[in-house]
């Protein structure tokens, strides 16, 4: 069933002109060349999903061999002890994907972009098996993840600006002029005052935001990891919404978006193997995903 939404998406957009009209939510229809690429992509994250719910269970008795395990508080028996780390399956059977997605895609404008992401996400894998292994203390795990965008900020090359919502860009500019707030903004940022200070060029602090907010996803996800399906699950809802998103805007753009390409290359695979991987953290769990 969780299938299904993601499946109806992509089938919708991809289907040949005629079929739906208006394509995606009446937004278009995107060209060949897209919806042959987004269908390479959705079998290969078929074929991870399965390979993650195949592996997962032959995995498990390794890492329960290792003492890598840990209680199932959910099921009310103090001595029930499931599997962890079992997500080392999925990331590393993701990372694979990615990689066969790029190779399919033929698009080296975006190998840099490509590269940057699979090495933070590698490096975010080897964080959360080695603190299954060596049970780091929380202060690094508030420190490593911000490490591990390093490689995605070094190759960031987009705008650093943010909108402004309405309610509060009166605060930053009154009447052509810039407020008390706006000017002590501006010894850190850049008010547009052209935008009637819609419009925050944050510069070098933008990347400092996007740091902390690996560090808040991270562990906004993994403090459920004990608790069944909620991990995983939550996980499985924000790449579908992602997902989503970027079909949207291929429908909108007739499929000329290389950017939203690039990520539902990326959001696919994972979608796939995180579906994989909630066969078996779902209740009652026989693994956890570490």
């Amino acid at each position: 069933l969780p299938l299904i939404p993601p499946a109806i998406l992509l089938l919708r957009l991809c289907a040949p002109a005629g079929i739906f009209p208006g394509g995606l939510f009446g937004l278009g229809e995107i060209s060949v060349e897209a919806s042959v690429r987004l269908l390479q992509y959705a079998s290969l994250a078929l074929m991870a999903g399965w390979a993650t719910s195949a592996l997962v269970p032959r995995i498990a008795p390794y890492l329960s061999r290792a003492g890598i395990s840990g209680r199932d508080i959910g099921k009310g028996d103090a001595g029930s002890q499931i599997p962890e780390a079992a997500g080392i399956v999925p990331g590393a059977i993701f990372l694979i994907s990615s990689i066969f997605c790029m190779v399919t895609a033929g698009d080296t404008d975006a190998l840099t972009d490509t590269n940057s992401a699979l090495l933070s996400i590698c490096f975010m894998l080897f964080l959360g098996f080695t603190d299954d292994v060596l049970d780091w203390p929380w202060r690094y795990k508030l420190l490593l993840p911000s490490v591990a965008t390093l490689p995605l900020l070094c190759c960031y090359g987009g705008s650093t600006s943010i909108l402004v919502p309405v309610q509060l860009r009166g605060y930053l500019m009154s009447g052509g002029q810039l407020t008390k707030l706006g000017e002590l903004i501006t010894m850190a940022a850049t008010v547009d005052t052209a935008a009637d200070g819609a419009i925050v060029n944050l510069g070098a602090f933008y990347l400092l935001y996007m740091g902390l907010l690996a560090v808040f996803c991270t562990n906004a996800i993994n403090i459920y990891a004990g608790i069944n399906g909620l991990e995983a699950g939550q996980s499985y809802v924000v790449g579908c919404a992602i997902l989503l998103h970027n079909l949207i805007e291929l429908a909108r753009t007739g499929g000329d978006s290389p950017p939203h390409l690039l990520s539902a290359a990326i959001t696919l695979p994972f979608v796939g193997v995180t579906l994989g991987l909630l066969r078996h953290n779902w209740y009652p769990a026989r693994a956890f995903v570490g």
